[in-house]
C-alpha cells in the first residue's frame, strides 16, 4: 500500500489511483481476471494497457506506467 500511495501522490493530475477491497467486492476481481493480490491494472481510454501482479518497488512501477501517461 505505501507504494500505491506514493504513486498516487507523485503522479497526481496525470493518473487516478483507485483501490478496491476484494473482500467487500468479491465479483470484481473475477471479472477483471485478477488472481493475485496486489494487482495493479492501468486503464487508458477504458481499456487495459498494463498490469502488474505482486510487489515491486516504486521505481519499477513508475517505469511500467510512464509510457502510458502521455
Amino acid at each position: 500500500m505505501p507504494v500505491v500511495q506514493a504513486i498516487s501522490e507523485k503522479l497526481a493530475g496525470r493518473l487516478k489511483v483507485l483501490r478496491l477491497n476484494t473482500d467487500d467486492n468479491p465479483s470484481t476481481p473475477t471479472s477483471y481476471e485478477i488472481h493475485g493480490i496486489p494487482t495493479l491494472v492501468l486503464f487508458k481510454g477504458g481499456k487495459e494497457v498494463a498490469r502488474h501482479v505482486g510487489y515491486a518497488p516504486l521505481s519499477a512501477i513508475e517505469a511500467k506506467l510512464e509510457p502510458h501517461l502521455s
